[in-house]
């Protein structure tokens, strides 16, 4: 009966949060190093959630993540010691030289356990950082900076920022700074 139950139960403890279109590669296939702007870059992907500029140009972040729920979490009195979620993150750096054109992207893709008490916890950086800096590089493309994207998106990033004893911080893409 346990087992039914937990099979009912499983399937909706999957969560998506962040751009999925970085999960479709025959996007990436379109763009053209030199060539394509911070425009076509939009185009095919919407928002960035995080932006990164240096002396060289700018780097735009996209993040997806899906979080499943382990099924110990859903068990009463095991789940508050057991439980947790296992985050597959992808990741997209897209960077841009000063005259906002296309040089390159890099993606990664990363899985990891999360303990749910950890992952309360322990949120590194403010979300509201990261959005004044997508809002001024909106701004400074003349493009519209889209709330409703922003408030949809910014759950990944937060994911992104939690991290357990043994992770480092996340770096600064490409060695960039703010």
């Amino acid at each position: 009966m346990l087992s039914m139950v937990l099979l009912l139960i499983l399937p909706v403890c999957t969560s998506r949060f962040g751009a999925e279109p970085i999960q479709d590669f025959g996007r990436y296939m379109t763009l053209q190093a030199g060539v394509s702007t911070v425009h076509d870059v939009y185009q095919r992907f919407g928002q960035p959630v995080d932006v990164v500029t240096d002396d060289t140009g700018h780097t735009w972040e996209y993040l997806y993540a899906t979080m499943q729920m382990h099924a110990a979490t859903c068990i009463p009195y095991v789940g508050l010691i057991a439980g947790g979620n296992t985050v597959d993150m992808t990741r997209a750096l897209f960077a841009f030289d000063p005259q906002n054109r296309y040089i390159r992207v890099e993606t990664s893709r990363d899985s990891r356990y999360q303990n749910m008490w950890v992952g309360m916890a322990e949120v590194l950086q403010s979300t509201k950082d990261a959005e004044q800096y997508v809002q001024a590089e909106m701004a400074r493309c003349g493009i519209p900076f889209d709330t409703e994207i922003w408030e949809k998106r910014k759950e990944a990033l937060k994911l992104r920022e939690v991290k357990t004893k043994e992770e480092q911080a996340p770096s600064e893409p490409f060695g960039g700074r703010r």
